[in-house]
């Protein structure tokens, strides 16, 4: 004789895999959204860059690191030319980030993949496909000293900046808005007037949207003297203030 009144009962025993596929997929979630707000703030707002060279001594040592801003000149659109309206326009004496001329064109899968190794590296670090030279950086910090349409003229390797409209040369400390100090060696003996880097060279008139710029350390650094004026396009950013070490040992 069947039993109708006897109810049946099931025991169900949650699976231990599901909070934990939860909990990652949880993870993964936050990981995203950091790392896209953390895109959006480096590419439009702030960013930080390590020096990695002495060619700015004696005002930033190999090591520091900077804070800049991408607001002051306007940030660049990703995967166009274009920028935003910035605050200012590049001024004598700015400390800058450089994309530097012997830097190649990325490929895809690089312009893929440098937010991703910049964001979990933790610095501002590009990934590329070619192998490198060891003096080769992905981006250089240099000092603007003429803007377009100036005349510069370099001397014992100080500059001197004919500003457009103007009869004089100055010095490019009186036409600075920044007070800094350079670094000034002798060239070997055997350096001839009007070799890269040599104390004497032609005067350059800058065109638009040229800029000529500086290594604070003169001796055998890499800078216009040897590139020439650099396009507007391959300014990055500006420095504002170095903000690690937070002091200088003496």
């Amino acid at each position: 004789m069947a039993n109708f009144g006897r109810t049946r009962r099931f025991s169900y025993t949650r699976s231990p895999r599901r909070p934990v596929m939860r909990f990652l997929g949880k993870c993964i979630l936050f990981i995203t959204v950091i790392f896209l707000l953390s895109l959006f703030i480096n590419t439009f707002i702030f960013d930080t860059f390590q020096v990695e060279t002495v060619s700015m001594r004696p005002g930033c040592e190999p090591g520091d690191r900077l804070f800049t801003s991408s607001l002051w000149y306007g940030a660049r659109i990703p995967f166009t030319e274009e920028r935003l309206p910035g605050i200012f326009s590049p001024r004598r004496g700015d400390l800058v980030v450089l994309s530097p001329p012997y830097k190649k064109q990325p490929q895809l899968v690089e312009i893929l993949l440098n937010p991703l190794v910049g964001f979990f590296s933790l610095r501002n670090k590009t990934f590329s496909l070619e192998s490198r030279r060891e003096w080769e950086n992905d981006f250089v910090i240099k000092r603007i000293i003429a803007l377009p349409g100036d005349t510069v003229r370099i001397q014992g390797q100080e500059a001197f900046v004919k500003p457009s409209g103007t009869p004089d040369f100055v010095s490019e400390f009186s036409l600075s808005l920044s007070g800094y100090e350079i670094i000034q060696e002798e060239l070997p003996p055997d350096w001839q007037k009007g070799a890269p880097l040599a104390e004497w060279g032609e005067d350059i008139v800058l065109g638009a949207e040229e800029y000529f710029v500086l290594s604070d350390t003169r001796n055998g650094s890499l800078d216009s003297r040897l590139w020439g004026p650099v396009h507007e396009e391959q300014i990055v950013t500006r420095v504002l203030f170095r903000y690690w070490p937070l002091r200088r040992q003496p």
